[in-house]
């Protein structure tokens, strides 16, 4: 093979490799991993335990849940999955990889959120400010960006309130 990044016995230089190799890793995903309303870390609502376990490998940490005796929680480095019944009702993280497709996510400013997030609103409740998109009344899906006093985005979530 002639030209390129091949030398003249045919081989690619070692330096050559490890920058490939390195911007490869580094290259953003086309792919959003927050889909507002649909799904975080490739997670859905009502999904089961074995999907989840699919999508994501084996959680490092199962804990019985404390509202209910058919609730549980999976815990995955910054992620938590929260199963009511068999079925995920409740993910959040504070994993800066998991972002919108308009790349929101956790360190982006309350004004982004606002500005990229379509359909969100950011009210402050409770001595906190919550941008969501959709409800927060019981059986609503609601997608959450937790702002920090920084007024950035501290946790990701995606659920249904109890």
């Amino acid at each position: 093979m002639k030209g390129g990044l091949v030398n003249k016995q045919g081989m690619m230089p070692r330096l050559t490799t490890v920058i490939i190799a390195t911007v490869g890793i580094a290259a953003p995903s086309a792919e959003a991993s927050f889909e507002p309303q649909k799904s975080l870390a490739g997670v859905s609502l009502q999904m089961t335990r074995e999907q989840v376990e699919r999508t994501l490998g084996e959680g490092l940490i199962v804990v019985d849940g404390p509202r209910t005796p058919s609730s549980f929680s999976i815990f995955y480095p910054k992620l938590h999955v929260y199963f009511v019944r068999g079925k995920v009702k409740t993910v959040s993280t504070t994993r800066r990889s998991e972002r919108t497709g308009t790349n929101v996510g956790v360190g982006s400013t309350m004004a982004q959120v606002m500005n990229e997030v379509p359909g969100s609103s950011c009210p402050p409740r409770y001595g906190f400010t919550l941008c969501k998109v959709g409800g927060l009344r019981q059986g609503d899906v609601g997608s959450y960006f937790w702002i920090n006093d920084a007024g950035r985005v501290s946790r990701l979530g995606l659920g249904r309130p109890y």
